[in-house]
């Protein structure tokens, strides 16, 4: 199985609203995608995706997709499963695989992370393999 054909998960995303937030997405790490008119503009992840997520209302994306830890393992071998020490790590090794999937795929990240520098994912696997180390 090919990273690429596992990411991002199957299946339409939600319409986004604050509502459908508290009662589709558990208080649980994972990682998340935002789309806006149709173009994926974000992903990234988060200790409490439900807390995450609705911290997006204010730029009003249209649509979302999530995965809590145990679902996007659960998709997967667990053979590729990241033997990190905490969940951060491990959302950072999942968010950094799923950057790099959009990246090559598109020659470029989401909009909405291109605008932060730290989500190049150059720059974040040399820190991920320094730190797994």
């Amino acid at each position: 199985m090919t990273t690429e054909s596992t990411m991002p998960p199957k299946g339409r995303p939600y319409g986004y609203s604050p509502e459908k937030i508290r009662t589709k997405v558990p208080e649980e790490p994972g990682v998340y995608w935002l789309w806006s008119f149709g173009r994926l503009v974000r992903v990234g992840q988060s200790v409490n995706l439900r807390r995450r997520l609705l911290e997006y209302s204010d730029q009003q994306p249209n649509r979302f997709r999530f995965q809590t830890v145990r679902q996007y393992f659960a998709r997967r071998s667990w053979a590729l499963h990241p033997l990190t020490p905490s969940v951060k790590r491990c959302l950072d090794k999942i968010e950094h695989a799923e950057l790099t999937w959009f990246q090559r795929k598109h020659g470029r990240l989401p909009d909405w992370n291109a605008q932060q520098k730290q989500y190049e994912p150059s720059i974040v696997e040399r820190l991920l393999s320094t730190a797994l180390s």
